[in-house]
């Protein structure tokens, strides 16, 4: 049986600013990140395809983005959003499945992006 297909965008992963700027109803970045890392496992299992549409993370410690995306269930794709600053195979290298800096289609139909079309 094939997974479920989901999709998220704006984690934000130790991006304290972003708290503030977006309301956002965690403590601190640690709490964020935790309770994100939570929901998302039980939501997501092995077998699910979940699409990243940008802005994973404000690291640029290989260490540390591989260690969240590891914590993550699911294939995970990636479609660089502007906070993702280093290149799609540097994302791979991190863990994500597959990373693309462009648009991709999917099913011949959907276009996902960060940036609204």
């Amino acid at each position: 049986m094939a997974g479920k297909v989901f999709f998220i965008a704006d984690m934000h992963f130790g991006h304290e600013a972003m708290l503030r700027f977006e309301n956002r109803p965690f403590t601190d970045i640690k709490d964020q990140e935790n309770q994100l890392i939570r929901n998302w496992n039980e939501t997501v299992t092995a077998e699910d395809e979940v699409y990243v549409l940008g802005d994973f993370s404000l690291s640029d410690s290989m260490e540390e983005v591989s260690r969240l995306c590891g914590s993550l269930n699911g294939k995970k794709t990636l479609v660089l959003g502007n906070h993702d600053t280093h290149s799609p195979e540097w994302y791979r290298q991190c863990g994500f499945d597959e990373a693309s800096a462009w648009p991709i289609i999917i099913d011949g139909f959907w276009i996902l992006s960060h940036e609204p079309l």
